[in-house]
């Protein structure tokens, strides 16, 4: 073992310098070629990977403690349950939905959060005496956007990706919902349709996913804005 000759720190067999000063290590009777390093010369990164179902199990703890404190807070006030039951709804909702996220399936996935968001407005529509607009609006309108979902999920899905059909796709299917927004907004208003305002809205829609579609079935001039776009 040697010391640094300029500050005294001891030194391992393998150092050329010393570690804290930097001064050149010369000892003739080390034979430098084979003594082993006293370092790894690589550098092993981990990388932790995050327990999911621990987190989940703490994230459910955490919402099953504050409704239990939001319905003893009413009773404690009140004297009865009343407005807890929303904060229940909605812990009991965001605990389903947070559940099946994890699902594989996405399909499976995205219908029961779409049925779960379908009971948690129910609800919020039977509290309130509203289960009109529940029926005749909410209901349909996550309907459509459901089937939109679906179909969007389904079209990303698939093996042979055209982003810009995708998007002409997207594009097509939002203007569509939008007229059918409209003629269930007409109904439940005023009993009979009358398209005004979705007509102005999806005119300009519709344009521009025929652009993408016509631009998606051209190779050569999807290649040719590739190009431009990746310089």
């Amino acid at each position: 073992m040697s010391y640094c000759v300029n500050c005294g720190v001891k030194l391992s067999k393998s150092e050329h310098k010393c570690p804290l000063c930097g001064t050149i290590v010369v000892n003739p009777n080390i034979d430098i070629n084979n003594i082993e390093e006293a370092y790894p010369d690589r550098i092993e990164i981990h990388n932790p990977k995050i327990n999911w179902k621990y987190l989940f199990n703490l994230f459910n703890m955490f919402l099953i403690v504050f409704g239990l404190t939001t319905v003893l807070c009413d009773l404690f006030i009140i004297g009865k349950i009343t407005w807890s039951l929303y904060v229940l709804a909605s812990t009991a909702y965001v605990g389903i939905v947070l559940f099946f996220m994890f699902l594989k399936n996405k399909y499976i996935s995205l219908i029961i959060w779409l049925l779960s968001t379908e009971l948690f407005i129910f609800l919020i529509a039977y509290l309130n005496n509203g289960m009109s607009w529940f029926l005749y609006l909410v209901m349909p309108f996550l309907f459509i956007f459901g089937i939109f979902c679906l179909i969007i999920l389904w079209i990303i899905k698939r093996k042979n990706k055209n982003l810009i059909r995708i998007l002409s796709f997207v594009l097509f299917f939002c203007a569509l919902s939008i007229i059918v927004i409209e003629i269930l907004i007409d109904l439940y208003n005023f009993k009979t349709i009358d398209l005004y305002w979705s007509i102005f809205v999806t005119l300009p829609i519709l344009l521009i996913s025929i652009v993408f579609i016509v631009i998606s079935c051209n190779k050569k001039m999807l290649e040719e804005i590739k190009q431009r776009i990746f310089i």
